[in-house]
């Protein structure tokens, strides 16, 4: 025969003992634990009254281990959790005010007791829910059983991005003026700050009207570490930075072990260098990877990307590891209006036993009137680097050439010729052509030959 237990909290006799007017003065209910014990054999069925909304965490703890489902009265069994005889059952969930029915399943001969927690989420001492600030990390802790938020307003319609990571890190929940669940796209993933201490990760993605929204993380039964501690780590981040084109920045792996940067649409390849060979790990997720380590023929890695402005870039490695990352754009030209000193400087981005330098020129524009009273620019040459040919002198470069590629090399024309190009290896398609910073009117470019 199946038992009915009814479980009342404390709080809810102390009101029975109330006038009806001092009953209206104590305000909403607070969210309260409850445990009731009931005989681990067979079925029993616990009646547990909610009080007040919230994430809660529902346990089943016996010497002989039970399972257990949730129903309620409009939807039935919500979910379900443990193994009878082998595994104790746990199932954290967000509770809407009222009762819920909790029927236990145990093994058949059990002669032991168990006990059904239902225990709410706190914030931790000291912790309150703050402005969430774009683009920073928030580093706090976060153990099981515990909550945190941060708020932010949408003042128009907007894509957010959030993403956390922690030792107990459980799930992370938007929220419309903190009542409100709003439906998101999740993405998890596993951080190693050190091998021995993995963090588990959520990535959060929505696009929300404008409003008032609340970003909660909650903690959860946590990893086990392969070394002693009680750290309780939690990174919290809304929003990511993007690194634009043509852009060289020093940087440092943060305490979770790794960087995410949002690429520029204007961004063709990152280049990273690090200049003691240290083991550095670089992905664009779905898309590349390269990494550097002790036996690297250079301490550099490179990945090329789309240019559509949606991709990420991950650098992973040993917190405080310092590197260099240089974003390189796709523009042909930059601009430099500014009087004074400048240095130009290139980098090399491919495979260190490639033979072609880099090349390009210095252009100088000034505006010219015409006889007829028009303004048009003038262009002249500053300085240029690149090889030299000429009919008496021919150059010979080896490099890494993969097919469907396109490569532009710039040399410089000596004297008047013939000049001709020898593919040697794998054979490609060429053109040797003038370079204009504007092209004539009319112009058209030579056949490729083969």
């Amino acid at each position: 025969m199946n038992r009915i237990y009814r479980l009342l909290p404390l709080y809810t006799v102390i009101a029975l003992m109330l006038s009806p007017a001092d009953a209206g003065e104590t305000g909403p209910q607070q969210a309260r634990s409850f445990s009731v014990t009931v005989p681990a054999k067979g079925s029993q069925t616990v009646i547990v009254p909610i009080a007040a909304w919230g994430r809660y965490s529902v346990q089943s703890r016996s010497e002989q281990p039970i399972a257990f489902s949730i129903a309620d009265r409009r939807s039935g069994v919500i979910c379900r959790d443990g193994d009878a005889g082998e595994r104790n059952g746990r199932i954290d969930m967000f509770f809407d005010i009222g009762d819920y029915k909790i029927t236990t399943q145990g093994p058949k001969n059990a002669t032991a007791s168990a006990t059904i927690t239902a225990t709410p989420f706190t914030y931790p001492e000291g912790c309150a829910p703050a402005y969430l600030i774009p683009c920073k990390e928030n580093r706090l802790k976060l153990h099981d059983l515990e909550q945190c938020a941060f708020w932010f307003e949408a003042v128009t319609d907007t894509t957010i991005y959030v993403e956390a990571c922690g030792r107990y890190l459980e799930d992370v929940r938007l929220w419309r003026d903190g009542d409100w669940l709003v439906p998101v796209r999740s993405t998890r993933f596993i951080a190693r700050p050190k091998p021995e201490t993995p963090l588990s990760g959520v990535i959060m993605t929505a696009t929300v009207p404008k409003g008032n929204y609340m970003i909660a993380a909650y903690g959860g039964k946590g990893r086990d570490w392969a070394l002693k501690s009680t750290d309780a780590p939690l990174y919290l981040q809304g929003f990511l930075e993007t690194l634009d084109g043509n852009v060289t920045m020093a940087m440092a792996i943060p305490p979770k072990g790794y960087v995410r940067m949002k690429l520029s649409s204007l961004v063709r390849a990152v280049v990273v260098e690090e200049a003691e060979r240290k083991s550095l790990y670089m992905e664009i997720p779905g898309y590349g990877s390269d990494s550097i380590f002790a036996k690297s023929a250079t301490p550099r890695m490179m990945l090329s990307c789309r240019g559509s402005g949606d991709q990420t870039l991950v650098i992973s490695g040993k917190p405080g590891q310092r590197f260099t990352v240089q974003s390189i754009g796709n523009a042909k030209a930059i601009p430099c209006r500014d009087t004074g000193s400048w240095w130009v400087s290139s980098v090399h981005t491919g495979n260190f036993r490639d033979q072609l330098g880099a090349s390009g020129a210095i252009i100088g524009i000034r505006d010219s009137v015409t006889p007829d009273g028009r303004t048009i620019p003038i262009d002249s040459v500053f300085a240029v680097c690149a090889d030299t040919i000429s009919p008496d002198k021919e150059i010979a470069k080896r490099f890494n050439f993969l097919s469907e590629s396109v490569l532009t090399v710039y040399v410089w024309v000596a004297s008047e010729g013939t000049h001709w190009v020898s593919p040697g290896g794998v054979g490609f398609s060429w053109r040797f052509k003038r370079y204009f910073t504007r092209e004539p009117p009319n112009y058209k470019e030579p056949e490729l030959c083969e």
